[in-house]
């Protein structure tokens, strides 16, 4: 019998390396002939340090933020929302800051507490720039140096520096508030919400400058920064029936082993199969494109299966691979291998399986285990037919929901941007890893070669090597807990099938190091820490990535109430508890004495400000403010990979 089992190559762009990836950008708006014009949401420039760490440093740049106003009165709360890494469009400001397609958690909490709303715009995303970038290019004009102030702690830092300097300012363009005198965090509660990347930022915030954010919203927060992200698909499998999971893992191992050691034919027939199966404009007549291929782009090319891309995290799994598990197990087997009898050629074969009626009942445990030892060959046949039909499933969805304005309108740089980030401090190679227990992607599409092909060989093949760090640098980043971060006044929500809930502190990945930490509703005391074995918020059944921040169409979440009024609901029951403290706290902080873990180092004693200064200035671990070195927060838990 001739079976065949293929794969090809399309770009990386499948796997998405951001942790926001195209969820913003996914954010469906009104079509454009609409009558309905774009709110436009004042828009200010704020002149920031370019260098938060070296004094001798005195260049600054202009970072763009944005107001609302609406809802404030005297009293109110600020309400920092965090675009992360995305330049914020007009379109995505209106979305988030003037509700212009859907509800924002940002605009409902204003309205519920009185508050002021501002967007900010990440440093090196956008027009918020602290070097001359190339926008065609979108790398910085100077090279690889150029990134140099690229970090995640400088980029707390301008927020903080942004909100003890925000009462400087005159919002000239707004109505209701135009004098912002006492709207300091010292006079008025700042209060941080974000989402992915910003997520992370919100928990941060709180965590290094306590006397700065007073509380913090942190949606879908990967806060265990590592190399290894191959743990991202560990969610996406867990939301899938086990008859698609088992003939993903026998179809995953039948390519590797004929890539190992395979016959020419039948490696060939890997790379034509899966150039058909993955790009839009193959043909049967471009089949000598498909033999250029690689086992890596082989094992990229699959993970569309079930990542589609990176719109599952956006979309769920109802509209992205359970649409090509649907028509895996669909596929029929028996008309397959009978009509595979009689095709002579390669072309005839392909034919064949993707001609295929897909009509057959699927089984209990999936077409693998119900054919013997064709069935890893068989399972893959019916992958590739499964990524086709799943795939044009899908793209008739999207033609159901409001047309999108397709991007965001700095996006060169903004990848590159984010690219870099990952590189050189996230991590987050989504890539396979043999010490993973789910074992669907391929192992020549690891997390080594992932981030040596993609990110150093393809996205800046223009730098020299020794342009990269050999290792992350994310130990500041993990001293502030990772899986195990203890935060006072935060509240982390998750989606129950988001990837990347791995990385966050509602984690599943116990084989991997998580502590699979009991997610709870009781609001703690103000400024009191998580005792480690429990963390405040919410995890969204069948929610997927930022769902609760705004959504204007289905996504994931199975529950009769969205996921932003249940996160809203449950930060607003917080706020009325850690409001009143909000005086008291601010003194204490201010006077040293510090609040229920904060003020204290690991061993409860004071940290001498003088001190901390001579042995950090020198290097980025002076990023981590006095405050955050006075925290409770013990250990580097985890090495990085």
């Amino acid at each position: 019998m001739k079976l065949l089992a293929w794969a090809s190559t399309l770009l990386l762009a499948q796997t998405a390396l951001g942790v926001n990836v195209n969820w913003r950008r996914l954010r469906k708006r009104q079509s454009d002939d609409s009558s309905e014009s774009i709110p436009d949401v004042p828009t200010y420039n704020f002149t920031i340090p370019v260098d938060h760490f070296d004094s001798s440093n005195k260049n600054t740049y202009s970072n763009r933020f944005f107001v609302n106003d609406t809802y404030y009165e005297a009293g109110g709360p600020v309400i920092l929302f965090d675009f992360g890494e995305g330049g914020v469009s007009p379109d995505a400001a209106a979305d988030f800051l003037a509700e212009f397609n859907s509800s924002s958690a940002p605009l409902r909490l204003a309205e519920k507490v009185n508050g002021l709303v501002i967007g900010w715009e990440h440093r090196y995303y956008g027009y918020s720039r602290p070097v001359p970038m190339d926008d065609e290019t979108g790398l910085p004009v100077s090279g690889a140096s150029g990134y140099e102030y690229l970090t995640a702690d400088q980029a707390i830092e301008d927020v903080v520096y942004f909100a003890n300097n925000f009462n400087k300012t005159t919002l000239s363009l707004n109505d209701v508030v135009q004098d912002t005198k006492n709207l300091d965090p010292y006079h008025t509660p700042w209060i941080f919400i974000g989402g992915s990347y910003p997520g992370m930022r919100a928990a941060w915030a709180r965590l290094m400058h306590p006397e700065v954010f007073y509380a913090s919203w942190a949606s879908s927060a990967p806060v265990e920064t590592q190399a290894d992200g191959s743990i991202y698909y560990n969610p996406i499998v867990r939301a899938l029936p086990r008859n698609c999971t088992n003939d993903l893992e026998a179809a995953i191992k039948y390519v590797d082993d004929t890539l190992t050691s395979g016959s020419d034919s039948e490696i060939r027939s890997i790379y034509a199969g899966t150039y058909l199966a993955t790009d839009d404009y193959a043909s049967y007549d471009t089949l000598d494109e498909a033999y250029q291929s690689t086992p890596f782009d082989v094992g990229a090319n699959l993970t569309y299966a079930l990542a589609f891309g990176s719109y599952y995290q956006s979309f769920g799994p109802m509209h992205t691979a359970q649409l090509f598990c649907d028509w895996m197990e669909r596929f029929d087997v028996d008309s397959y291998t009978t009509d595979l009898s009689e095709a002579s050629t390669l072309k005839s074969q392909l034919s064949t399986l993707f001609n295929n009626f897909g009509d057959a009942e699927p089984s209990k445990e999936g077409i693998a285990k119900s054919n013997g030892d064709d069935g890893g060959a068989l399972a893959f046949a019916a992958m590739l037919y499964g990524i086709v039909n799943g795939k044009a499933a899908f793209y008739d969805w999207t033609e159901t929901l409001p047309s999108s304005n397709g991007g965001t309108f700095t996006e060169a740089v903004d990848g590159l941007s984010w690219s870099w980030q990952t590189l050189n401090e996230m991590g987050y190679y989504q890539g396979s890893n043999s010490t993973n227990p789910v074992q669907v992607i391929s192992k020549y599409y690891n997390v080594s070669a992932f981030r040596d092909f993609y990110v150093e060989d393809q996205v800046f093949s223009s730098f020299r090597d020794s342009s990269f760090p050999s290792r992350l640098n994310n130990s500041y980043l993990l001293e502030m807990g990772g899986w195990d971060m203890k935060a006072s006044n935060v509240m982390f929500t998750n989606g129950e099938f988001d990837p990347w809930r791995s990385f966050s502190v509602a984690s599943q990945e116990t084989a991997s190091g998580a502590l699979k930490r009991a997610v709870t509703q009781k609001v703690p005391a103000c400024n009191q820490l998580s005792n480690g074995t429990d963390v405040f918020g919410l995890v969204y059944a069948g929610a997927v990535h930022v769902e609760d921040l705004s959504t204007s169409f289905e996504r994931g979440s199975i529950e009769k109430t969205t996921p932003l009024e249940q996160g809203l609901g449950l930060f607003l029951e917080a706020w009325d508890t850690w409001a009143p403290c909000f005086n008291q706290s601010r003194d204490d902080i201010r006077n040293g004495k510090g609040v229920d873990g904060e003020g204290n180092n690991a061993d409860g004693e004071s940290v001498d400000e003088d001190d901390d200064d001579d042995e950090n200035n020198a290097g980025r671990a002076s990023g981590l403010s006095m405050m955050f070195l006075m925290l409770g927060v013990t250990s580097v838990i985890f090495a990085t990979a």
